[in-house]
C-alpha cells in the first residue's frame, strides 16, 4: 500500500528520527469536511493516526468519481486546479487501504457566458445618423447635399 502512494524504504535511509509506528485502528476513516477558499478546495487532515493520505475526485454528471490528485498525509491539504463548474470530493485513505465516504461536494461556479458588447443602433447598423453637411453617403445616398 505504501509503494501505491511513493513511499518506500529508500525515502527513509539515513533519517536521524524516531517516529511511531503507524498502526490500524480497524476502522474507516471519517470523510473530510470541504470546503472553498479563494479558488482552492481544502480541507483539515483526519485525527486518526493511521490515515496516510487524502484523494481529490472530480465527480461526472452521472455520479461517477475519477481521481485528479493524490495527497500524502503532511503536505498541504487543498487542490488548486479546479475547473468552474465541476464538482469535486475529498475522500481519507488508511494504513490498510480503506477509503472514507466521500465528502460533500463542491465546485467552483461556471464562468458566466460571454455576451458580445452592445452596439449602437439597431443590430443591422442601419440607424446611423447622416454627417452634419447632409451628405449621406454613408447610407447610399451619393447625391450632393442640396445647394442653399
Amino acid at each position: 500500500m505504501l509503494s501505491e502512494w511513493g513511499i518506500s524504504d529508500a525515502d527513509w535511509a539515513g533519517a536521524d528520527f524516531a517516529a511511531a509506528p503507524l498502526e490500524d485502528n480497524g476502522r474507516d476513516p471519517a470523510s473530510p469536511s470541504v470546503r472553498l477558499n479563494g479558488g482552492q478546495l481544502v480541507w483539515s487532515g483526519r485525527s486518526e493516526r493511521d490515515v496516510i493520505g487524502y484523494r481529490v475526485y472530480v465527480l461526472d454528471h452521472t455520479g461517477g468519481r475519477r481521481v485528479v490528485a493524490v495527497i500524502k498525509r503532511g503536505e498541504a491539504t487543498a487542490f488548486s486546479a479546479l475547473k468552474p463548474g465541476a464538482a469535486y470530493c475529498v475522500t481519507a485513505v488508511d494504513i490498510a487501504g480503506r477509503e472514507s465516504a466521500p465528502s460533500a461536494s463542491v465546485s467552483l461556479p461556471s464562468a458566466a457566458p460571454h455576451e458580445p458588447p452592445a452596439q449602437k443602433g439597431d443590430d443591422a447598423g442601419n440607424n446611423r445618423q447622416p454627417p452634419a453637411d447632409g451628405n449621406n453617403a454613408a447610407n447610399g445616398n451619393t447625391q450632393p447635399p442640396a445647394s442653399r
